[in-house]
């Protein structure tokens, strides 16, 4: 399940590229990429007996992580599509464990580990080095993009823990999918009422109308995989899965649109991996301290 979800947790930059670039306004695309995941999760728990519930508790689940990994983050990379190169997008995943790992130990749900922290140092200098230097976006007003697509990772990492503390505990995982699915097309559709955009496959079945088809068939996937990894291994384990989707989300960008580095941002790159590298050779240590003791 960790493979499958970070190979299309990479692609999906390259589609929402595609869908944006190709004429699909960005609140109604992640609108009805909720809405066709979410009515096929729904359709799946009543198949399986296991509806989602409308308790509090429940609702409360379904509200913060819809807002926390699908409304805001999506929406944002949604939006910022056009302006940066899918493949530089994918890139601040690899802040995602990080960050987990952080709110995690703020919860009391990790223990303090110095070596964590210089795998989150090296991943934030991957970052600086694709900000700061003039050269190393193609353009150099880019870099304001790749600051705001940081909230990304944020809002991604409050989703990982968020699941772990709020989920009910006899909530199933294709409830839990579902809910969260369709609470993320109840949140957006103000906006797309403020902002008057309705869009439904205005041109037909083109290339931009087909991205949104493959990410909403990912969506269905990706958020069964979710609640079951989370479920099984916890959130710091979850967030592991950018280590290919940082890879993925790179080669992606390289197939779908030609795009080519600089050599900052290759040397970005190469902080990330190795931040990566670290955080998992942390987790891995801990995880066998936590089951000496």
């Amino acid at each position: 399940m960790l493979v499958f979800i970070s190979l299309g947790v990479g692609l999906q930059y390259s589609l929402n590229r595609l869908a944006t670039v190709n004429g699909v306004p960005f609140i109604p695309y992640v609108f009805w990429m909720s809405i066709f995941s979410g009515t096929a999760l729904l359709a799946l728990a009543f198949v399986r007996g296991a509806p989602p519930p409308l308790s509090w508790p429940h609702l409360r689940a379904y509200g913060l992580l819809a807002m926390l990994g699908m409304a805001a983050p999506i929406t944002l990379f949604a939006f910022i599509a056009p302006k940066l190169p899918a493949s530089i997008i994918s890139l601040v995943q690899s802040l995602i464990p990080g960050l987990t790992y952080m709110l995690a130990m703020a919860f009391g749900m990790e223990r303090w580990r110095a070596l964590s922290v210089v795998g989150i140092g090296l991943g934030l200098a991957g970052v600086l080095l694709i900000v700061v230097p003039e050269t190393s976006l193609p353009e150099p007003a880019m870099a304001g993009w790749m600051v705001l697509a940081v909230l990304g990772p944020v809002c991604f990492a409050l989703c990982i823990i968020g699941a772990a503390r709020f989920r009910p505990p006899e909530a199933r995982s294709v409830s839990m999918a579902a809910g969260v699915a369709l609470c993320a097309a109840l949140f957006l559709l103000p906006a797309m009422a403020v902002d008057g955009s309705w869009w439904f496959f205005d041109s037909g079945f083109d290339l931009g109308a087909q991205a949104l088809i493959y990410v909403s068939i990912f969506y269905f996937f990706f958020w069964l995989c979710f609640f079951e990894i989370v479920r099984l291994a916890g959130p710091v384990f979850f967030s592991t899965v950018n280590y290919l989707a940082t890879f993925s989300g790179v080669v992606w960008g390289m197939i779908f649109f030609g795009e080519s580095f600089s050599s900052w941002v290759w040397g970005a790159l190469a902080l990330m991996v190795a931040g990566l590298y670290v955080l998992g050779r942390s987790a891995r240590s801990g995880r066998r301290s936590h089951i000496a003791t």
